[in-house]
C-alpha cells in the first residue's frame, strides 16, 4: 500500500509529466512545412523546411533539423554531407542557380545561425538529378560563373527571408 506522501509525489509527477507532454505537443503542432521554390535550368526545385516563426526579426526561427530538396519526383535530404553528433544542425538559407558550359547547377548555402566556425557553414552543389557535385574542377567552374547567377533566400532559420 502506498503512503499518502508517496501517493502525493507520484500524483504531482504525473501531473507535471502530462503538462510537459501537452506543451511539447503544442510546440510541435505549430511547426509548418515551408516551401521555397527555386527555378533553375528549366526545372523547378523545392526546398522544404519544417519551422515555427520566431515572431521577432532578431531571433532565429525554430526549425527541425533536416530539409528536403525536391525536383520533379526526385527528393533527397539536405545537407547531403554527413555531420557528426557534436556539430550544430545546419539549414539551407540561400540558393543560387549557376549556368555553366555543361549545364545549370543548384548551389545551396547552409548555416547553423549560431557562429562562424568551419562546421557552422557549408555549401553544396547539385545537378538536375540531385546528385551532390564533389568534382573540384566542376566546382571551380560553377564558382567561376556564379557572378551571373540567379539567387534568393530559402525560408528557414532566418526570419523575414525566403518566399
Amino acid at each position: 500500500m502506498m503512503s499518502n506522501s508517496k501517493y502525493f509525489q507520484v500524483s504531482a509527477y504525473l501531473a507535471f509529466l502530462s503538462v510537459g507532454l501537452m506543451t511539447t505537443g503544442c510546440a510541435s503542432a505549430n511547426v509548418e512545412g515551408w516551401k521555397t521554390d527555386i527555378p533553375c535550368g528549366g526545372l523547378q526545385y523545392v526546398v522544404t523546411s519544417h519551422c515555427k516563426a520566431s515572431g521577432d526579426e532578431f531571433e532565429l526561427n525554430t526549425c527541425r533539423p533536416g530539409q528536403q530538396l525536391t525536383v520533379g519526383k526526385l527528393s533527397i535530404n539536405v545537407p547531403s554531407a554527413p555531420r557528426t553528433a557534436k556539430q550544430q544542425p545546419i539549414f539551407a538559407t540561400h540558393w543560387q542557380c549557376v549556368k555553366t558550359d555543361t549545364g545549370a547547377y543548384l548551389l545551396l548555402d547552409f548555416s547553423s545561425g549560431v557562429g562562424r566556425t568551419a562546421s557552422d557553414e557549408a555549401v553544396e552543389f547539385y545537378d538536375k538529378q540531385l546528385h551532390r557535385i564533389t568534382d573540384e574542377a566542376l566546382i571551380r567552374s560553377i564558382y567561376k560563373h556564379s557572378d551571373k547567377a540567379r539567387e534568393g533566400y530559402v525560408k528557414s532559420i532566418y526570419p523575414g527571408e525566403g518566399n
